[in-house]
């Protein structure tokens, strides 16, 4: 039972890795899902509550990075409605978010190998 939830475990932390840049998945949540996982395969002995906390902030972090890409590419100033400012305000969101949530997405997986190993 333990093999199947650390093998389902890690799947779902490569899905939520893609998740980040994939609009479609849910990536903080598969991320922390694949955490959880992993961490009840091995009864919460090798990553505990310290680990699921930080790795908690950092899934949450990911989601206010795509919740403030978002309100950054709806942001428009309303006299200046031209079709190349939201555009280029499109792409500076989808770009600093997609930076910020991959940077977020490698932290959440780093803190949980160090969960392992600690």
């Amino acid at each position: 039972m333990s093999a199947l939830l650390y093998l389902l475990g890690a799947l779902a932390l490569l899905a939520g890795l893609a998740g980040v840049v994939v609009p479609v998945l849910p990536g903080a949540l598969l991320l922390w899902g694949g955490v959880w996982l992993i961490a009840w395969a091995g009864d919460f002995g090798l990553i505990g509550a310290p680990t699921l906390s930080v790795t908690g902030v950092l899934a949450l972090l990911i989601v206010a990075a795509d919740w403030a890409a978002t309100a950054l590419e709806l942001w428009k100033d309303p006299n200046l409605k031209k079709a190349l400012q939201a555009g280029a305000g499109t792409l500076v969101g989808y770009l600093v978010g997609s930076v910020v949530k991959v940077v977020l997405a490698f932290l959440l997986v780093a803190a949980t190998i160090i969960g392992l190993l600690v």
